[in-house]
């Protein structure tokens, strides 16, 4: 009786966190899009130019428009390592839950590595920063495999 019970609430527990994952991930990503569209705003009537003028986005506006953004505002230098800050977090949060999926793929797959999670985790953390290197480096796969002399 006492499993069944600690059963049921683990089950409406998953599911009450899960829900509020998804509530608290979806606020998140509009609240995000509103403050890049003002963002962007404040940045173009600073400039004199039109809004599209700053609709690239990735990249160049991660590394490009908004630093020279924090510089208009008050505060800049606070504003910009928040940002920077904000933009490790996402970084590293995203890869977290990577190496976290394969693992626990792996250790439900192999029994036996259940024991050494751990282990297993540094093995493919090593293991994916090398395969990572060749994404990163002028070396490539083709150089080692096809050697022309």
């Amino acid at each position: 009786m006492r499993v069944k019970v600690a059963k049921m609430l683990y089950t409406v527990f998953v599911f009450r966190d899960a829900f509020i994952v998804c509530i608290v991930n979806s606020l998140t990503s509009v609240f995000a899009g509103f403050v890049i569209i003002f963002f962007t705003g404040f940045l173009a009537k600073e400039m004199g130019t039109d809004i599209n003028h700053f609709a690239t986005g990735g990249f160049h506006a991660a590394f490009g428009v908004f630093p020279f953004a924090f510089t208009k505002l008050p505060l800049s230098p606070f504003w910009a390592i928040l940002f920077f800050l904000m933009l490790i977090a996402i970084s590293l949060n995203t890869q977290v839950v990577y190496v976290e999926t394969v693992a626990t793929s792996l250790t439900d797959r192999f029994v036996q590595l259940r024991k050494y999670k751990w282990l297993t985790v540094l093995v493919l953390c090593i293991s994916l920063f090398l395969l990572g290197l060749t994404l990163t480096t002028r070396v490539r796969c083709g150089k080692w495999v096809h050697n022309s002399s």
